[in-house]
């Protein structure tokens, strides 16, 4: 009788020590969802790094884009710096063939710095990325592709 009651007793606080455990660790589900900036930094340079080609610079609606620049790479890695390489079409207005800069996320993932430019994140997917900035000039739309 004393081990019937004692067995009881044990496997009670057993079940209860096993539920409370469980309740304790099932709860804690947002460390293991990527939060918009790290989504964000993935779609922009994959697991290391990610080339891009400019295929539209639009200001105010019209097209400003040079055949020089359209074949650029531009390469994304997550270490956050991004370099722009020119490919066989050279600019022959000073634009050098290559920069390097580094690039950050802002404002939870809705901004991307570089260049020493601030850019809006307009859309972003695997394939293509829309950025706009505002110049004196006007409005940039920048839609870029990846390799």
């Amino acid at each position: 009788m004393k081990v019937l009651r004692l067995l009881k007793a044990t496997g009670f606080y057993a079940v209860l020590s096993l539920i409370i455990s469980l309740t304790l660790t099932a709860c804690d589900k947002d460390d293991d969802e990527p939060s918009r900036e790290e989504i964000v930094e993935q779609l922009i340079a994959g697991s290391d790094s990610k080339t891009w080609l400019i295929v539209s610079s639009t200001i105010s609606g019209t097209e400003t884009l040079s055949d020089c620049v359209k074949d650029d790479h531009w390469t994304f890695k997550r270490t956050r710096q991004v370099s722009r390489q020119n490919q066989s079409n050279t600019c022959t207005d000073g634009f050098p063939d290559k920069e390097n800069s580094n690039w950050n996320i802002e404002n939870d993932g809705k901004w991307l710095t570089f260049f020493d430019g601030t850019y809006e994140i307009l859309s972003l997917t695997e394939t293509e990325m829309k950025l706009q900035f505002p110049t004196a000039r006007g409005t940039y739309i920048d839609t870029f592709v990846s390799k």
